[in-house]
């Protein structure tokens, strides 16, 4: 039992870090593409900081919708899997 624990724990940290790495490579592909509107928004006055608050919003939304997702499914799933296994409870069955 031990070993499962350790093992479904390992699954968990792996799941996050590919989880960081998908949110870190899309938003490097977002500044690569929005390198433009990023020199418009600093000729215009914005900030380094304003800038940077910006993408960290983003990655901030980004991962709370994934997160929310991904808890929600991996709560639903195994829940409407196992519903055909459950037995009947007793006030359903005849009496």
């Amino acid at each position: 039992m031990v070993g499962m624990k350790t093992g479904f724990s390992m699954c968990g940290v792996a799941a996050l870090i590919v989880g960081m790495f998908l949110v870190y490579n899309s938003l490097s592909v977002s500044v690569a593409e929005r390198r433009h509107e990023i020199g418009i928004l600093l000729a215009l006055g914005a900030t380094r900081d304003q800038v940077w608050r910006l993408f960290a919003g983003e990655a901030f939304v980004l991962g709370a919708v994934g997160a929310a997702l991904g808890i929600r499914s991996a709560w639903g799933c195994p829940t409407s899997a196992c519903a055909p296994c459950r037995t009947p409870s007793a006030k359903s069955s005849p009496a």
